[in-house]
This record gives C-alpha cells, structure tokens and sequence, in this order.
C-alpha cells in the first residue's frame, strides 16, 4: 500500500509539473491573432477583449507599491492591456524611484540587474492581474543615441531572451514612426532570436499619423503582428482612421494605442467617451491616457480615477456582454449624413449600434438586421452605464431615433429575439450566460446572474474583470428607476 500511494505521489507531482510548464502557452494573457485577423485572442483560444491604459512611467516614476495600487485600481476598472516604456519617458540614464539606472555606465549592453528586478516584479503584478504589457524599448525623442547600429541587436536579443517565458508581453521595437532601416530590423531581430515567436510585436508612430496611407506600407511586414495608431490631438480624426485601417490588408488589429489624454489642455471626460466609442464601433480597440500618468506619476492616485476613465470602462462592460469579435464597422446603417455618427453591426445580423456623439436624432436602416423581423431598441447611457429601453421595432425600412432629453452623447442598441421589454433588459447578459456553457468562461457573466424585472433603465455596473473573465456580484446588478 505505502508503495501504491508513494507511487501515485510521484505521478502526481510529475503530471503537475508538467501543467506549470504549458501553463505559458495556456496563460490568459498570452496574446495570439484570431484567425480572421480582426481581435485578438488569450493563450486558451478565448476572444481577449482590448481595453487598454497608458502607464509610460511605472517602472521609472513609482515604487513598487505604487505600482500594485495602480495595478489593482486598473484591474478593477476592466483594464488589461498597459502600453508602457521599459525606461519610461527618461534619457535612459535616470534612476527609477529605488534609485535604480537602467543600464550600468549607460551601455545597453550591460543591463543593471537591480534596476530589472522591478521591471520583473511589475511584469508578474501585471500577470496576476490579467494585464498584458505592450512593452516600447526604443524612443530616440528621449534616448538620443544611446541605442545604435552597434548596440542595438545585443540590447534587445538581452530583453527577448530575459522575458521569452513572460506570457504577458507584446513588444513595440520603437516609439518613433519615422524609425526605419537598419537600427529598427536590428531591434525587431533581436527581440525575435531572444523571444522566438513568444510574442506579439506592433509599432507604435510618434509623431501623429492620420491618414490609413502613412500606415499603409508597414501593413505586409511580416514582424508587425497588429497596428498601433497615435492621433494625438486629433480626436475627430479617429473614426475615419479606424475605419480606414480596417479595410487595408492583409487584415490585421487595429487599437488606437495614443490619443488625446485627458487632462491635456483641458481634455474632459466627454473627449474620451468620444475616442472610446468611435474606436471600438469603427473596428478597433482603445488605450485610455491621463496626461499626468507621465507628467505627474508620483501622484497616481490623484488621476487614476478621473471622470474620462471610469466613464470609459461603460464601454468595455457594454461589449464584454455581447459578441463583440463579430462586429463590423458599417456606415451604411445611417440614412443620410452621417457627420461623426459611428455604426456597427453584428456579422450575424442580431444587433447593431449607433454611436451619437452629439445627440439628436438619426434615421438608421432597420434592414441591416436580417435575423429576425423585429428588434428591442435600447439607449445606452455612455456616462453611467444604464441602458433606456425605446421600444419595439419592425426590422423593414427606416426608421428614426432621438436621443433622451439631456443627454450630450449616447448609444443606440439594437438586438433581434427579444419578444418583450424585460427580454430586451436582459438579454445582454443571459448571451453571456449561454456563451459560459458553450465556450468556457470567453467574457461571461458567470451563470445564475439576472437582471432585476423591476424599473425603466438598468445597469451592469461594478463588474470585476480577471484578465478575460468577468465575474459581476448580485449586488451589484443594479435596477434604477428613472
């Protein structure tokens, strides 16, 4: 007998440690391209929602606490990508707040090992947390010419190798969009023969580009996993951007990885709605920006709950509760001008939303919903998350829609199947409680979870994000009365 249970320790612990070894490619944060392109996936397969924050400066410009309190702060909100620079936005020579260099007699071949200890232990924070790091290792704005043709592959061939076994990383080779030529291909091929194909890897223009044709030649190479987009200070330019890139190929992601940063001259938390929701109905995923998560660091907690942020996170609880990988940007669903009015519409023909981002009124084409012959419209309340239903609709013609009165900006939502108006409140999450069965846990709200029958507007506030799965508190479910 003590031989049978010795034995069968032995297995047990082998079959363990072999789990802890494919636990890399089976991580939530492991980030892969879908199929088609158009999202991106976690290391079990599942659809990874894109909703991303800046955070330039956490290895330079906060301890280590700090760094955990931002961590959870944006766990909490639903954030799972931070765009971040391994030396922040420093010369590379200036010690992080330990009083750590970077690099030991500011040679990037010589790497100071205290200095990335706390880059590591920020990586695994972020692991735990279901954050992935796209991790910018190059900016000649801020670098000078520390990095060169002669340094430039070992430097980066050092990281790659480093954090090959880091699920939680996409690599950005360069901050600067006017990089090209040698310098830039020794860093990607560093990276590459340090990481292998661990890892994604993007591009990040610094400068502003605004128009699809200064990305367009970057758009076949075969390193460039997914395309970043900065338009800083030009918000109004993101909805015909984003659409653009959508139709280039071969098709590859779009985020919006750099806009205007609330704060910045003003920038308030209507500016940000407006980059959110254009971005993610015109087909491409967001990175939210504070202006002082690089300007003021040390005082994070004074800005990481800025009314632009927890305003954004509406948005990401909103297409957490629907398919969201099968949307498809679609002006053509607005009947006449368009202005900046954004569209979107599922492949499948059971859904579609219009984003207004003045308010008043538009005539939208019922038809572009195919699957049923009637629709339960909604109002989504981009400030707070609640939704207003607005009735029941013939899917035939066209047909016009006006905002509820005193609302500066709002979502039209759309959805075929629903029979009734407590159907149409709650079928955003019984799809998510269908889509736990039938996929595994891919956004879901977990099953048992309803909305409450009572009261005209609803909500799904509160929700807690853990990498791609969604885990929202009865008591949070919220039914408020108008």
């Amino acid at each position: 007998m003590h031989f049978l249970l010795s034995r069968c320790a032995r297995i047990v612990c082998l079959t363990l440690f072999f789990l802890v070894l494919n636990v890399t490619a089976q991580d939530r944060t492991a980030l892969k391209v879908s199929p088609n392109g158009r999202y991106f996936l976690n290391g079990l397969g599942e659809p990874f929602f894109y909703f991303g924050d800046t955070q330039w400066d956490i290895w330079q410009e906060v301890t280590l606490d700090g760094a955990r309190g931002i961590i959870e702060d944006r766990k909490a909100k639903g954030f799972n990508v931070f765009n971040v620079m391994i030396v922040g936005t420093s010369d590379g020579k200036s010690p992080n707040k330990p009083g750590q260099v970077p690099f030991l007699n500011n040679n990037p071949t010589t790497p100071n090992p205290a200095y990335f200890q706390t880059v590591d232990s920020v990586i695994r924070m972020c692991r735990s947390a279901g954050i992935v790091l796209v991790i910018g290792i190059h900016h000649s704005a801020f670098w000078g010419s520390m990095i060169n043709q002669q340094n430039a592959y070992a430097y980066a061939k050092w990281l790659g190798t480093r954090y090959k076994d880091e699920p939680n990383i996409v690599w950005c080779p360069s901050y600067a969009g006017y990089l090209t030529g040698t310098l830039l291909n020794l860093l990607i091929k560093g990276i590459k023969d340090g990481a292998g194909n661990n890892h994604l890897m993007t591009r990040h223009p610094d400068p502003a580009y605004l128009r699809p044709e200064d990305y367009a030649p970057w758009q076949d190479s075969s390193w460039l996993d997914f395309q970043s987009l900065q338009t800083y200070q030009s918000d109004n330019s993101i909805p015909g951007l984003v659409r653009g890139m959508y139709a280039l190929t071969p098709v590859k992601p779009v985020v919006e990885a750099e806009a205007w940063y609330e704060g910045d001259w003003g920038l308030n938390a209507y500016s940000i709605r407006k980059q959110t929701w254009w971005t993610y109905l015109s087909g491409g995923y967001y990175t939210y920006g504070h202006t002082d998560n690089w300007q003021k660091v040390t005082d994070w907690a004074t800005w990481v709950n800025a009314p632009g942020a927890q305003q954004a996170v509406h948005a990401r609880t909103f297409f957490s509760a629907i398919d969201w990988w099968n949307l498809v940007p679609d002006q053509s669903i607005i009947s006449g001008t368009a202005n900046l009015n954004s569209a979107a519409r599922s492949s499948k023909g059971d859904w579609m939303c219009i984003y207004l981002p003045a308010g008043g009124s538009i005539t939208i084409a019922m038809d572009k919903l195919t699957s049923g012959s009637s629709a339960q419209v909604s109002w989504y309340r981009t400030t707070d998350g609640t939704f207003t239903p607005a009735g029941s609709f013939a899917t035939t013609g066209t047909r016009q829609f006006t905002t509820p009165t005193g609302w500066q900006d709002a979502l039209l939502f759309l959805r075929t199947g629903a029979t009734s108006v407590e159907q149409s409140r709650s079928q955003v999450v019984r799809y998510e409680r269908n889509l736990n069965r039938t996929v595994g846990m891919r956004a879901g709200v977990e099953p048992g979870v309803h909305v409450h029958s009572s009261g005209n507007r609803y909500t799904l506030r509160g929700a807690r994000i853990d990498g791609n799965r969604r885990s929202v508190p009865q008591s949070h479910l919220k039914a408020a009365r108008e």
